[in-house]
């Protein structure tokens, strides 16, 4: 769970977008370096969708 601040490790992502449950697009981050803000976000469940690579990879996280 975070707070607000998502650390990335292991990996420079070339996108992110971050989605709810229900599949709506909250948030984008072009070239976000090691660090998401996740703050202005509300308390839930999120779905981060990562461009690595050319590749995509899904992750969950939980806004607290």
């Amino acid at each position: 769970p975070t707070a607000g601040q998502l650390q990335l490790r292991d990996f420079n992502a070339e996108r992110v977008d971050v989605f709810t449950p229900q599949g709506q697009r909250v948030a984008t981050y072009q070239d976000p370096a090691k660090l998401l803000d996740l703050s202005t976000l509300p308390s839930s469940v999120y779905y981060l969708h990562l461009l690595i690579e050319g590749e995509e990879y899904v992750a969950r996280v939980v806004k607290m």
